[in-house]
């Protein structure tokens, strides 16, 4: 049996209908299209792009082609000039040799620029499988066993085909190369063991009832991984606290900060949580971690607390904080928001012989594993 998926749909049919058909098919999907569009860089005042490539317009036409380095400007009324030569609307790169350079990194299959409203966008047009070796090594220590590796891939790749068919991120692009969306780095990192870990996973994604999974990951859960419901206040049944004292290995597994409450009430301030000199805080607690933080009566929820004061400040939302003079001890455990799958557990159960669908399985319990294509 042949199954279609559609991604352009009509009224009477939703994205989550048909992708629910496709995936309660026993049949491989040979019809989806298992493309993604990254925007690399965004609104930019110049392009460099170097490579051996044809240019085409947005209908697939040959209007142009360089070889070697180019730079890319934007020009009046809706154009971009590129290698000296003006052209009108979306210019798109396709390479002779799969590769192509953009600001001296180099990425797989095509890439577009895009004249925006203020300046130039590329967007990396490639295969979800060639997307997701440039994700693996980028989310993970690239020396990490070869069933973490796995595990990563097929988390990636599930994210990538949730967001593209359910949840892009704008009109141009399906996903960001960040922490937004996953950090993705072109050839960047990719090495052998990555490539297999995506090769030996092809296709093979995540699915609650029937459509891919909404899943989520994190560095290091400090003991016990969070619930959806407790740090989001969502509902997912398979993104449900477990047990984990394998990511003990993390460096950040327990860690300390001291700061300067002075300086703590300034990024209050300019986040627009006026407290005043800090003279008494506490941290309200929900199941497994901080629910807010209460700073001279103030109530702060724990993720603007954390994004005013720095995630790379705070790594988790699970510390206690204690007030002597104006210094500011943090205590915490484990890095990230704590929900889904812990990675440092992820690579110490790998290393402890556990394959990456008993990985999986653990962390996000209730999900199935779907060969998608």
């Amino acid at each position: 049996m042949t199954v279609f998926l559609v991604l352009f749909f009509t009224t009477a049919i939703s994205a989550d209908d048909v992708l629910s058909e496709i995936l309660k098919s026993e049949a491989t999907v040979t019809s989806f299209d298992p493309t993604l569009r990254i925007g690399i860089v965004q609104d930019a005042a110049e392009l460099i792009f170097e490579g051996d490539a044809q240019l085409l317009d947005g209908d697939g036409r040959m209007i142009g082609a360089i070889q070697g380095r180019c730079r890319a400007l934007p020009a009046a009324g809706g154009r971009q000039t590129i290698c000296g030569i003006e052209y009108p609307g979306t210019v798109v790169f396709a390479p002779k040799f799969r590769f192509m350079s953009v600001n001296n990194r180099l990425f797989r299959g095509r890439v577009e620029s895009i004249r925006s409203e203020k300046g130039l966008t590329a967007v990396n047009d490639l295969h979800i499988e060639e997307y997701v070796r440039g994700v693996v090594n980028k989310e993970i220590m690239p020396g990490w066993h070869i069933e973490a590796k796995k595990a990563q891939a097929v988390l990636a790749r599930t994210y990538a085909v949730h967001k593209k068919v359910l949840r892009p991120r704008n009109a141009l692009f399906d996903l960001e190369p960040t922490v937004l969306d996953q950090v993705y780095g072109g050839l960047e990192k990719e090495d052998v063991s990555a490539n297999q870990a995506v090769a030996e996973t092809r296709g093979e994604v995540l699915v609650y009832r029937d459509l891919p999974a909404a899943v989520y990951f994190h560095s290091t859960c400090g003991g016990h991984t969070a619930s959806a419901k407790e740090v989001w206040g969502t509902e997912m049944p398979y993104l449900v606290s477990v047990p984990c004292d394998y990511c003990k290995g993390s460096s950040l597994y327990r860690w300390s900060r001291v700061l300067d409450a002075r300086e703590v009430t300034k990024k209050l301030d300019a986040a627009g949580y006026t407290v005043g000199t800090i003279k008494k805080i506490a941290v309200e607690r929900g199941a497994t971690r901080v629910a807010a933080v209460v700073v001279n009566g103030v109530r702060i929820e724990v993720n603007q607390f954390r994004k005013a004061v720095g995630f790379m400040t705070i790594y988790s939302n699970d510390f206690s904080v204690s007030l002597s003079g104006h210094t500011l001890t943090f205590s915490g455990k484990g890095f990230g928001h704590g929900v889904g799958v812990c990675q440092y557990g992820m690579a110490s159960l790998a290393e402890k012989g556990k394959d990456w669908r008993t990985i999986l399985r653990y962390y996000l319990p209730g999900i199935e594993i779907r060969k998608m294509y």
